[in-house]
C-alpha cells in the first residue's frame, strides 16, 4: 500500500497504467467531502490505509476535499461488490457517509463513490474543509497534543499549558498519529522514549501527513545525540525533562499558529 499526494501525479499515472492488465480485480474508492463538514481528508486516508495495508493498492490525496483509493481484490470485483463497500463504510465516520454509486464499469473496474457531509443541506454547498495549517491558523481555540507514556508528566504539562489552550494526551506510541490527525494540534510535545517504540519514528509519520507539523521533542536524557536526531527527523526543537516553564513558553512563542494568541497576555 502506498500513499500519494498531488506532488506524485506521475507515480499515480504509472500505478494506474500498471493495473490495467487485471483491472477486473481492482476497486477504486472515490471519497469526496461535501458541504459543511469537519472531516479531515488525511484522517480518512489514514483509516482506509489501516484497513487495506495488507493489500496491494494506493491512496491518492488529491486535495483538501477529495481522495482516491485503489485496492486489489483476491477475486473479481463482481463477486465482492457489496461486501467491500460495507467494509469501507465501517472505517469512515458514521451517519455522514452516503454511497453515491457502487458499480462495475465496462472494463470491469469496481467503482465506489462516497460523499461525506454533516447535514443534508451541506450536500449542495461548496466544501469548507481547509488545509491542516489553515485550519489551525483560523481556529480560535489553540490545541496542544501531549504524547508521553508517563501519565504524571502529561498531567503536569497539561496544568502548565492550560492557559494556552486545550490539551489532549496520548500515552501509546502507536496512537500518536491517529490522535494528531483527529485533533490537528498547533503544537506537539512528543517524548522520545516510549514503551514499545520511539517518538523519533513518529515524527516521520506526522510529517508524512502534515509537512507543517510543529513537533517539540522531550526526553529525560537530554544528550547532544538526541537533540541532533530529533532535528534530523523534523522536530522544530528539543527540550529536556524536568521542564523549565520559561523554556516551555519560549517554545510556544515560536509556534506560528500560537504566538499571536492572546493566551500569553492573559496568563496569570
Amino acid at each position: 500500500m502506498i500513499l500519494l499526494d498531488r506532488s506524485h501525479v506521475k507515480e499515480l499515472l504509472r500505478f494506474v497504467s500498471g493495473i490495467k492488465s487485471d483491472i477486473q480485480y481492482w476497486a477504486m474508492v472515490d471519497v469526496v467531502l461535501t458541504g459543511k463538514t469537519p472531516h479531515n481528508v488525511l484522517l480518512l486516508g489514514r483509516r482506509l490505509e489501516d484497513m487495506i495495508r495488507e493489500r496491494e493498492g494506493a491512496i491518492y490525496v488529491y486535495d483538501k476535499e477529495r481522495m482516491l483509493c485503489f485496492v486489489r481484490h483476491d477475486q473479481p470485483a463482481q463477486e465482492c461488490n457489496d461486501s467491500f463497500t460495507q467494509q469501507v463504510l465501517a472505517h469512515l465516520p458514521p451517519r455522514s457517509c452516503e454511497v453515491a454509486s457502487n458499480s462495475v464499469t465496462a472494463d470491469k473496474l469496481q467503482r465506489v463513490e462516497i460523499r461525506l457531509a454533516t447535514t443534508a443541506e451541506g450536500q449542495n454547498q461548496k466544501a469548507q474543509q481547509s488545509t491542516l495549517y489553515s485550519l489551525r491558523a483560523g481556529r480560535d481555540e489553540k490545541v496542544i497534543l501531549l504524547a508521553d507514556d508517563n501519565k504524571d508528566i502529561c498531567e503536569l504539562l497539561k496544568e502548565e499549558l492550560a492557559h494556552i489552550g486545550v490539551c489532549h494526551m496520548v500515552h501509546d506510541v502507536s496512537k500518536v498519529l491517529e490522535a494528531y490527525l483527529e485533533h490537528v494540534p498547533d503544537i506537539v510535545f512528543l517524548d522520545i522514549n516510549f514503551q514499545g517504540g520511539s517518538g523519533l519514528d513518529v515524527i516521520e509519520q506526522l510529517i508524512k501527513y502534515d509537512k507543517d507539523a510543529y513537533v517539540i521533542m522531550v526526553t529525560g536524557a537530554g544528550t547532544a545525540s538526541n537533540a541532533v536526531a530529533a532535528r534530523t527527523k523534523g522536530a522544530r526543537s528539543f527540550i529536556a525533562k524536568p521542564f523549565d516553564p520559561e523554556r516551555l513558553e519560549a517554545e510556544l512563542r515560536k509556534c506560528p499558529t500560537i504566538w499571536r494568541s492572546s493566551a500569553f497576555k492573559t496568563k496569570a
